[in-house]
């Protein structure tokens, strides 16, 4: 994260639409509100992301060779956004192309990221012609020898080009807020986010209010169903009923309210006894 908090890099801007209370909280008050240090899952997230990118980048080099390449190339608009593309091709007319490169089979979950890029590149005066994500082959296999064929390169300009106005006016926005010099500390939108590992960090300050026992410890609970809970004054648990959940969850309310396993025994041995002996457990992982 930067610490001037007149900029807005990629990673500010996603963090901040994700949570703009504590985002504005870690920015202006980091002594008291710290960032989440990266756990191992993310440290190894962020090693195959290194591992990708310098394969991604030789292959770009060989398939993208008509005009002139540069990696990790930066811009700064005056008005305090940045952005640094993984590789921007320079077009002969003067235009660009601005490719971000993903360690992930799924590019429709980063057309925000290269669409906060497009919005930075041409307030920086540049004329933006395609966006396109290099992203893993979800047909790859291991084992194949010709690795050029590890990734694909999608145009994502249409896309690009439906959500960047919004874009544009929701960095705009967070710029505001963190020129602001105070907030409302009271409640955030991670408040109907049915997981807690997906609350933000400074989720008991914003919402201290609730109690440590609520309706988040639920499995799969909407955010429908909370934001109701909550306009009743009932998100604590012992002030809900098995009205309020269906009958999946209906155990864990009961085991949650009773403080006591509980446990279907029938359905258990019913279960048990279709399995055929010996078992074998395999684990696949992309």
């Amino acid at each position: 994260m930067t610490a001037d908090p007149t900029i807005l890099t990629k990673s500010d801007f996603l963090e901040a639409r994700d949570c703009p209370s504590s985002y504005w909280l870690t920015r202006r008050r980091p002594e008291k509100f710290p960032r989440r240090a990266p756990g191992p899952y993310d440290l190894m997230l962020m090693e195959e992301g290194k591992v990708a990118h310098s394969r991604a980048r030789r292959w770009l080099a060989e398939v993208r060779h008509g005009s002139e390449l540069r990696f990790e190339e930066a811009f700064e608009s005056g008005c305090g956004l940045h952005a640094r593309a993984d590789a921007v091709e320079h077009r002969h007319d003067g235009a660009i192309d601005i490719i971000e490169i993903k360690a992930s089979t799924k590019p429709e979950d980063h057309i925000i990221d290269i669409a906060f890029q497009k919005v930075v590149a041409q307030r920086c005066g540049h004329d933006v012609a395609d966006c396109l994500i290099a992203h893993l082959n979800p047909e790859y296999r291991v084992g194949i020898t010709d690795e050029t064929s590890l990734f694909v390169l999608r145009d994502v300009t249409s896309e690009v080009g439906e959500i960047e106005k919004r874009i544009g006016e929701e960095a705009d926005a967070i710029l505001m807020l963190l020129a602001s010099e105070r907030i409302e500390e009271a409640g955030c939108e991670c408040r109907y986010r049915g997981s807690i590992a997906r609350r933000c960090s400074a989720f008991n300050h914003l919402n201290r209010d609730l109690g440590v026992r609520t309706a988040h410890l639920l499995p799969n609970i909407s955010a429908s169903r909370l934001r109701k809970l909550d306009g009743e004054g009932r998100l604590s648990l012992d002030r809900m009923t098995f009205d309020d959940v269906t009958n999946n969850p209906a155990p864990h309310l009961e085991a949650l309210q009773t403080r006591q396993p509980v446990i279907d025994h029938d359905k258990l041995a019913s279960f048990l006894d279709g399995l055929t002996w010996p078992l074998h457990f395999y684990d696949y992982e992309t």
